[in-house]
C-alpha cells in the first residue's frame, strides 16, 4: 500500500498551478482510490484496514482541495508559506493573491536567454499597469 505524499499536486502528478486539468485530476483520483479504497481491504488485518481508511481519507481531502478553485488557491498560498487566515485579517483580496501567484508563475516560465529581458520588461509593464489601476 502506498505512503502519504505531502504535496497534493505531486500526489496527483500535476504541476503546482492555479489552473489545472480537471479531467487529469479526476482520472488520477479514481485510479488511486481504486488501489486504496477500504472495500478492497475488507478481509485484511486491522492495521491494513486502518491504513486503507487513512489513505482513502487523505486522497479525498487532496482531491476536494484541488478540485475547488478557492481551496486550491489557498493551498497554493500555504505551499508558499502564506497564511490565508492572516491574509484575510489584513483585508487582502483573494483575487489579488491569485493574481500574484499567476504573475509568479509567468515569471518562472520566462526563458533564460536573450529574449528573457524583453519578456521581463513586458511582465513588469503589466504589473505596473495593474498597480496604477489599484491606486
Amino acid at each position: 500500500m502506498q505512503s502519504l505524499i505531502r504535496n497534493y499536486f505531486t500526489l496527483f502528478n500535476l504541476p503546482e498551478a492555479c489552473e489545472l486539468d480537471q479531467e487529469s485530476l479526476s482520472a488520477e483520483y479514481r485510479r488511486q482510490q481504486g488501489e486504496v479504497h477500504p472495500d478492497r481491504f475488507a478481509n485484511a488485518e486491522e492495521p491494513e484496514k486502518l491504513r486503507a481508511v487513512q489513505l482513502s481519507s487523505y486522497l479525498n481531502e487532496a482531491y476536494e482541495t484541488l478540485k475547488s478553485p478557492l481551496r486550491r488557491a489557498a493551498y497554493l498560498l500555504s505551499l508558499r508559506d502564506i497564511d490565508v487566515e492572516q491574509v484575510n485579517q489584513n483585508d487582502l483580496s483573494m483575487d489579488l493573491l491569485l493574481e500574484q501567484i499567476q504573475l509568479r508563475e509567468k515569471l518562472d516560465e520566462l526563458p533564460i536567454d536573450e529574449s528573457a529581458l524583453a519578456s521581463l520588461d513586458a511582465l513588469r509593464s503589466e504589473v505596473n499597469v495593474k498597480l496604477e489601476k489599484q491606486e
